[in-house]
């Protein structure tokens, strides 16, 4: 691929160089702009030279290994020869084959066994990204998550050449999963993972899905077998580990992942540890934990969802307003997604205040944003012009117009010898709201003859 400098002032405009560079020729080319010393164990050379001496450039990458269980590729090019180093040694003349379809290695022994001894002087260890600390490996073996980390095929590892038609297979799943085929998503990447054991991306995309789907038992599976597969990338598998533990509600699980997450410098940590938090409600922690996350665009949302729940529960309905204008200014500004729940926590400040009809809107943009996520059953309205827009799911949070310090059990439909949930609360909603209200709102009974004199009477005490 080309490499394009452009000189203060266009100096030099025009020029071109034949020979082959490298990035490491770029430190040196901007400390010769600068009079500045090169350091002398750097191999590169300055582009600026009058005529840059032609030499073999030296690469290498180890996502193969790291992320599909193949070995790593190293290789050592010059302008006629590109020799590469992986499973097996391979050799092409790049002048009379570009496409590098004729591998010459054992035509030309004494070429490429030159080039083996010329790669032997480059470093070949293997830098793990983000790999765990002592710490964090003995917390995540202590949970089980590492045990039979061993690579299942044994053995030397597979050619990327050869193996390259399995990523076609994998890449194919993710289409599925990114056209909305879930389902048919998770029996393409299985039917994969059941030949092709080690391939880590194939079964973090498949831990993704099973947790976005729902599927949380799945998905916790399939993050500790990603996490065996490739401990080295422990702080991003934690976080979704993490996220699936809490929706499992195994606290201590949640929060040991989240710390690895953390540790790894993801901000992504701070914001999944303040929803444990908030889950256990502890608020001040919540807050603390969000507001670290905040510092990170990309983690700011998420904190956001926090920060406005603890400002509702705390009935700070303002700060809530505040936080969620602010969480949607900065989507807009760094062009992010926006997360689930923003819209809804806007129409549940909103109705506290009174501003039904903004509240209707605002749950509206939730359930056309997030349809999925939230299902829709009635949207009704009172004479009075009392907006519900509610789903499945918000039904646990009816608080939205009798906050707990002042709603009681109610006394109409619970009460009613024909319902048998009488006298009785739904463990997810109280102490503030009764079961003949949640049954007739999602469904269950007649609306207007059992909600409506629910909420009266609730919104009445």
């Amino acid at each position: 691929m080309p490499l394009f400098l452009k000189l203060p002032g266009g100096v030099r405009g025009g020029t071109t160089i034949s020979t082959p560079v490298g990035l490491m020729d770029v430190l040196p080319t901007l400390t010769s702009l600068v009079d500045a010393p090169t350091p002398k164990a750097l191999r590169g050379r300055s582009l600026l030279a009058v005529s840059p001496p032609a030499e073999r450039l030296y690469a290498e990458t180890y996502y193969p290994r790291i992320h599909l269980g193949w070995s790593e590729l190293r290789s050592l090019v010059d302008a006629r020869f590109d020799y590469i180093e992986g499973a097996k040694r391979e050799l092409y003349d790049i002048v009379q084959d570009p496409k590098q379809l004729d591998d010459l290695a054992s035509a030309q022994q004494a070429v490429a066994s030159a080039r083996q001894q010329e790669l032997k002087s480059y470093p070949a260890e293997l830098a793990a990204p983000a790999a765990i600390g002592a710490d964090d490996a003995e917390r995540l073996a202590a949970l089980g998550y590492l045990e039979g980390i061993a690579r299942t095929g044994g053995g030397a590892l597979p050619d990327p050449r050869s193996s390259i038609h399995v990523l076609a297979e994998v890449k194919a799943g993710f289409r599925l999963a990114a056209d909305g085929r879930e389902a048919q998503a998770v029996d393409a990447l299985r039917a994969v993972l059941k030949r092709y054991p080690d391939l880590f991306d194939a079964r973090f995309e498949l831990a993704e899905i099973l947790g976005r789907t729902g599927r949380y038992v799945e998905a916790y599976d399939a993050y500790k077998a990603a996490l065996r597969t490739s401990p080295s990338l422990a702080g991003s598998t934690a976080l979704g580990l993490g996220r699936v533990c809490l929706k499992l509600k195994r606290w201590e699980e949640a929060d040991a992942n989240a710390r690895v997450a953390v540790r790894a410098n993801n901000m992504q940590g701070h914001a999944l540890l303040a929803q444990i938090a908030l889950a256990r409600d502890d608020l001040a922690t919540a807050e603390r934990e969000a507001r670290a996350a905040s510092a990170d665009p990309a983690a700011a949302l998420s904190a956001a969802v926090v920060l406005a729940e603890v400002a509702v529960r705390q009935e700070r309905f303002g700060d809530a307003l505040a936080v969620i204008e602010q969480a949607q200014a900065t989507a807009k500004a760094h062009r992010l997604a926006l997360v689930a729940d923003l819209d809804f926590l806007r129409g549940d400040a909103l109705a506290r205040l009174g501003r039904y009809a903004e509240a209707e809107a605002a749950f509206k943009e939730e359930i056309k944003n997030f349809p999925r996520t939230h299902r829709r059953t009635r949207v009704s309205r009172s004479s009075t012009g009392f907006g519900i827009a509610l789903s499945a799911r918000w039904i646990a949070c009816w608080k939205l117009w009798w906050p707990p310090t002042r709603a009681r059990h109610c006394r109409v439909g619970c009460q009613d010898a024909r319902y048998p949930w009488r006298r009785t609360r739904c463990p997810r909603l109280a102490p503030t709201h009764c079961r003949a209200l949640s049954w007739a709102l999602t469904g269950g009974g007649d609306f207007r003859a059992i909600a409506w004199p629910c909420a009266r009477s609730l919104r009445a005490r």
